[in-house]
């Protein structure tokens, strides 16, 4: 069932601080639940999951170099992204998450749409996602956005193959 929220101010702003990693550790847990019960993952077949992630992680990310970014429905924290620069104009989008109560707001779409111009505006080139392959709706969904699929991967530690895709921002010379 879609859920409509009413209008509330929304706004993005960027995770910096310990308290607010925190609650974005909670916030990716919480949204993940319903693709961990989709593809029946758990901690023994996946235990680097997006559902089972902790703060120090999100850290430790973040002491390498990711940026995080949040979008708010009124005070309250509904969705996140994570942008990784690889080099050479290579970018990264990860851990795209909205809350179950705020989906089909346009929350997600704002996410990406404002990681996507923050990688312009850094000189990106390419954008990159990984995502599990057998969710044909999300790939779908990445689709609207220009991204294309490159390449499916498997791999033995993962109950899932991969599907990683790239989208142009810059055409190259």
């Amino acid at each position: 069932m879609t859920r409509y929220l009413a209008p509330r101010p929304v706004y993005i702003k960027e995770i910096t601080g310990k308290s607010d990693l925190k609650k974005s550790a909670r916030l990716i847990r919480k949204s993940f639940q319903t693709v961990r019960r989709q593809f029946n993952l758990n901690r023994k077949n996946c235990p680097g999951f997006n559902s089972f992630i902790g703060w120090p992680r999100l850290y430790e990310l973040k002491e390498n170099g990711a940026r995080f970014f949040s979008i708010f429905w009124g005070r309250k924290m509904a969705g996140f992204i994570t942008v990784e620069k690889a080099g050479d104009g290579q970018y990264y989008l990860e851990k795209l998450a909205v809350l179950p109560a705020y989906r089909h707001n346009g929350l997600g779409k704002a996410l990406v749409e404002h990681a996507l111009a923050y990688c312009t505006a850094e000189g990106g080139k390419r954008v990159s996602i990984g995502l599990i392959n057998e969710n044909t709706v999300l790939k779908k969904w990445y689709k609207q956005f220009g991204f294309m699929e490159k390449e499916v991967k498997a791999y033995d530690h993962l109950p899932f193959t991969v599907c990683y895709m790239e989208m142009v921002l810059h055409k190259e010379r």
